[in-house]
């Protein structure tokens, strides 16, 4: 709603009925984060420019 426009809300007792689409950080683990990151746009950059990313040793 325009009221809550901008801020965060949990639903802690499933009032709206939708699905989750967030997940909550309780400890984190730098190293695997970026190799999450760097996956991700790995994969991104292959489907920006199919055929471009790896050419001449470079990724």
């Amino acid at each position: 709603s325009a009221m809550l426009m901008g801020t965060t809300v949990a639903d802690y007792r499933n009032l709206w009925g939708h699905p989750h689409n967030a997940r909550i950080v309780s400890d984190n683990h730098p190293a695997a984060a970026f190799d999450e990151l760097v996956e991700s746009l790995g994969a991104l950059a292959r489907r920006l420019a199919p055929g471009r990313v790896g050419e001449s040793g470079t990724s």
